[in-house]
């Protein structure tokens, strides 16, 4: 089973975007949001053919080869996190807009969460 986690980080960010956890398996994605204490679950949902392409996303990401940010984040600025595997990736989201293929892995799941969950991803 391959297994990927996307970690929106913010869950007491002040404009309470919220932290979203998203964890695909194989052809299947569940989402959960924190704001502050409050944990949402909104399921798990089986991905359809076209969105499956998911996984070709992240393989042209090649988080294998991509570095955790080393600098000092900015106020009320993200860490995203990642793992892929034992690979663990995290990035704040600054850095993360440089990068054009990690910024389709996560558009793609800001669609996923907007056709599942009907709320809005949040960077």
């Amino acid at each position: 089973m391959v297994n990927f986690q996307f970690f929106s980080g913010g869950a007491y960010h002040p404009k309470s975007f919220g932290a979203w956890s998203i964890t695909l398996n194989d052809n299947s994605v569940s989402f959960s949001r924190q704001i502050q204490n409050n944990t949402t679950d909104f399921g798990t949902y089986n991905l359809t053919k076209s969105e499956t392409k998911i996984w070709q996303l992240i393989k042209n990401a090649n988080f294998e080869s991509l570095n955790s940010s080393t600098r000092v984040g900015v106020p009320d600025e993200a860490k995203l996190s990642f793992r892929l595997s034992d690979k663990r990736l995290e990035i704040w989201v600054n850095d993360a807009r440089e990068d054009k293929n990690l910024m389709a892995v996560i558009d793609f799941f800001s669609k996923l969460v907007k056709k599942y969950t009907k709320e809005t991803l949040a960077l």
